[in-house]
């Protein structure tokens, strides 16, 4: 699994941040690379509203989960 963070900022200026969690599939269609994947993410759900100037996209290494159990000494 190949996991990225994308932001960007809309033609509106609000801040916009996700993260991407790619399986690795031999199932998919001519094979696209993750770029083409997430690109194609974006212009389905964000379309034109977009300020591509702004968009960026970071590879996670790998992702920290913190359940209600975690606690912070003081």
């Amino acid at each position: 699994m190949n996991q990225y963070l994308v932001y960007f900022k809309t033609k509106t200026e609000f801040e916009v941040g996700l993260m991407f969690k790619i399986e690795v599939s031999v199932n998919r269609p001519n094979n696209p690379s993750d770029d083409e994947i997430i690109n194609d993410y974006l212009k389905l759900n964000y379309g034109e509203t977009i300020d591509y100037e702004t968009l960026h996209c970071q590879v996670l290494s790998d992702v920290i989960h913190i359940d209600e159990d975690y606690c912070v000494e003081t």
